[in-house]
């Protein structure tokens, strides 16, 4: 499995756990967290039904990856790769509570789980009875030996390792890949601003839920790490960073960010900044994000 999904899939996993989500409606409440899960769920399933071998069972026979079996199931008129995608999301959503249950160390290979059974039991009830897949190595059946060894399949197909048509289609499918995959992160970057657009119209009003808002659901830090930041800079530069930090990441103009808030100051009494308790700092941060998150879906 292509190891940059496979890595976004288990990243996004462990921010819910760290939020400590457990349930499918917990994750519905955060739409931010829950969309994100939702694309990188769409990679993750795509590439889990690519792998070309599961190994060898316990009479040694080959088993095929998931691949192999798509390609015949499709060769027979049965599904398609893309029927199987869906159908391998809607399962997990549906199990979301399962998954989530699991320990985070196991919550991916679950979904793998999950994938490949929807798979096999498609092609245990369709594939032809007399079909099997075999090894390059193995011997071929009806044919006699030669003076060194026994003949194999490998002896019968050409080596097309670096065959010219074979390498272009494989660089074609990877530049595709490629532009599909710039041009969703180009999507889901112009979705998440004009989000952050919008939710500043919202709440240009409340400066300190802005600040809580902007930090936690959209920097991913926790309601502690804004009042450490706030101890160590001060209110005001704490929030000065967090504006600045979130226009760099998010490629938005700073001025436009500052434009919704032109005239709005942020009162350090709002976040018990005065307090000098990293404690009632971080909750007076948590009970922001929540009235933020009220605010917005009111």
């Amino acid at each position: 499995m292509n190891s940059t999904f496979c890595d976004r899939f288990v990243n996004i996993l462990n921010t819910i756990h760290q939020e400590g989500i457990t349930t499918k409606d917990m994750l519905m409440k955060n739409h931010a967290l829950y969309a994100d899960f939702w694309l990188a769920l769409q990679d993750f399933c795509h590439f889990a039904l690519l792998s070309k071998t599961s190994g060898k069972n316990a009479q040694g026979e080959i088993r095929p990856g998931n691949t192999g079996k798509i390609d015949l199931l499709e060769r027979y008129g049965v599904t398609t790769r893309k029927e199987i995608e869906c159908d391998s999301m809607i399962r997990i959503i549906s199990k979301l509570d399962k998954v989530l249950s699991q320990p985070i160390e196991k919550q991916k290979n679950y979904c793998y789980t999950i994938v490949n059974n929807i798979v096999n039991d498609q092609f245990r009830r369709h594939s032809p009875k007399d079909f099997r897949f075999v090894s390059f190595d193995e011997p071929v059946e009806g044919k006699s030996t030669t003076r060194d060894r026994v003949l194999t399949y490998a002896d019968l197909l050409s080596d097309e390792t670096y065959h010219p048509e074979r390498i272009l289609c494989e660089k074609e499918t990877l530049l595709a890949l490629r532009a599909e995959l710039t041009l969703k992160q180009e999507q889901e970057q112009a979705e998440k601003k004009e989000t952050i657009l919008q939710e500043m119209s919202s709440l240009c009003t409340r400066p300190a839920e802005v600040m809580a808002r902007l930090a936690v659901n959209h920097l991913g830090m926790k309601s502690r790490d804004v009042a450490d930041l706030i101890l160590d800079r001060g209110c005001k530069p704490a929030y000065d960073q967090i504006l600045s930090d979130t226009a760099r990441r998010n490629r938005i103009s700073l001025d436009t960010l500052l434009h919704y808030m032109e005239g709005r100051e942020l009162n350090p009494e709002t976040v018990r900044a005065a307090s000098r308790d990293r404690k009632v700092i971080s909750d007076q941060v948590s009970r922001l994000v929540y009235r933020a998150e009220h605010h917005l879906h009111r």
